[in-house]
C-alpha cells in the first residue's frame, strides 16, 4: 500500500485543472533522472572528504542554465532556432505529478507553503501526442520513458512503494483505447 495516494491528491488538490467529467485513472510521483545517483554521490563525497559538495538547487539550476543557453545561442546562430519538441514542454527538472486521466496526460507541479502542497499545472499532453510509455526496473527507482508523437522523449525516475506501477501501463492503455488512437 503506498504512503502517498497521488490519485487522491490530484482529485482533491487539482480538481478545477480538470474537466468536470474527467477521471483520473492513475497518478505517480517522478524525480528527474538521476536523483538517486546524485544523492548518493553527494553523500559519498561527504563521507570520503568530510565536506559535502552540493550542487544542486539555485547553483546546479545556474550552472545548467548557463550550459543551456550557451548550447542554444551557438545553434540558433549556425542553424536557426531548433523547432518546438513536445518532451521541451515536460518539466523534467523537478519532481512532478504524472496523471493519466480519461482524456489526457497531465503534468503537475508541486508548489509547497505553509500548508499543504498545492499542484499547479506543468503540461498538457493529448493521448495522440504520446506515443509510447516504458518502464524499466531498478533497485530504488524505476525508469519511465515517455516517447512523443515527434519522436522527442523524457526519462525520468519513478520511487518504488507508491502502488503497482503497472497501473500507469494499463491507464496508457486504457486511454489510447478510449480516444482511439494508437
Amino acid at each position: 500500500m503506498p504512503v502517498i495516494d497521488y490519485r487522491k491528491m490530484v482529485r482533491k488538490r487539482a480538481g478545477d485543472a480538470l474537466d468536470p467529467a474527467e477521471q483520473v485513472l492513475c497518478a505517480f510521483l517522478v524525480k528527474p533522472k538521476g536523483t538517486l545517483r546524485k544523492a548518493v554521490l553527494d553523500s559519498t563525497f561527504d563521507k570520503i572528504l568530510g565536506i559535502a559538495i552540493p550542487i544542486g538547487g539555485a547553483v546546479g539550476g545556474a550552472i545548467s542554465g548557463a550550459i543551456q543557453g550557451t548550447v542554444a545561442g551557438v545553434a540558433d546562430a549556425l542553424h536557426g532556432p531548433p523547432p518546438p519538441v513536445l518532451a521541451a514542454r515536460f518539466p523534467s527538472g523537478e519532481d512532478v505529478i504524472v496523471a493519466v486521466t480519461t482524456a489526457r496526460y497531465v503534468v503537475f507541479r508541486q508548489k509547497f507553503g505553509l500548508a499543504a502542497p498545492r499542484l499547479v499545472l506543468g503540461a498538457v499532453y493529448l493521448p495522440a501526442e504520446v506515443a509510447q510509455l516504458g518502464l524499466k526496473g531498478g533497485v530504488a527507482m524505476r525508469k519511465l520513458l515517455l516517447v512523443f508523437a515527434d519522436q522527442s522523449a523524457v526519462q525520468m525516475d519513478l520511487p518504488r512503494g507508491q502502488g503497482d506501477v503497472n497501473e500507469l501501463t494499463a491507464a496508457f492503455g486504457r486511454l489510447q483505447a478510449i480516444t482511439g488512437d494508437r
